[in-house]
């Protein structure tokens, strides 16, 4: 086997520096949500209350939405305090927990249930035909 040659050395620079100017699948991900937030996506996800603002989003949590497979568009919407209503019956359905980490295999949400007869309750899932009605988010930034 030949000895490697400085030649070969500068060839690897050059890969490795090509490389690192094509975006990754999280970037090329994450520039897609903040395309459509039309902001950016590195908030606070504070807890209530809390001095300063608190978004609702945070660039962590996009991050737990990104590893569990969510689209840009599903997680642009995925703001805590967000507003989403079934069709179908009326049931209304508010973010107020989404939480996610690497030990937990996964990403997770919560949501304040509340029926068209008044009947409240908690659920770990949204509908799928649920709509997006209000987001704190999108309305501070437009």
């Amino acid at each position: 086997m030949p000895e490697p040659t400085e030649f070969d050395d500068h060839l690897a620079i050059h890969a490795a520096e090509v490389a690192a100017l094509e975006p990754t699948a999280w970037e090329v991900w994450i520039a897609e949500v903040e395309r459509l937030l039309g902001h950016d996506a590195d908030g606070d996800l504070g807890h209530w209350p809390q001095r300063g603002e608190r978004t609702g989003y945070s660039l962590d949590t996009f991050h737990d939405m990104f590893a569990a497979g969510l689209s840009p568009r599903s997680a642009s919407v995925r703001i805590l305090g967000a507003v989403f209503v079934d069709p179908r019956d009326g049931t209304v359905y508010r973010l107020t927990a989404a939480m996610g980490s690497p030990a937990s295999g996964g990403y997770g949400e919560q949501y304040d249930v509340l029926t068209p007869d008044g009947y409240q309750t908690q659920r770990r899932e949204l509908p799928e035909n649920a709509v997006l009605v209000w987001t704190p988010a999108h309305e501070r930034h437009t």
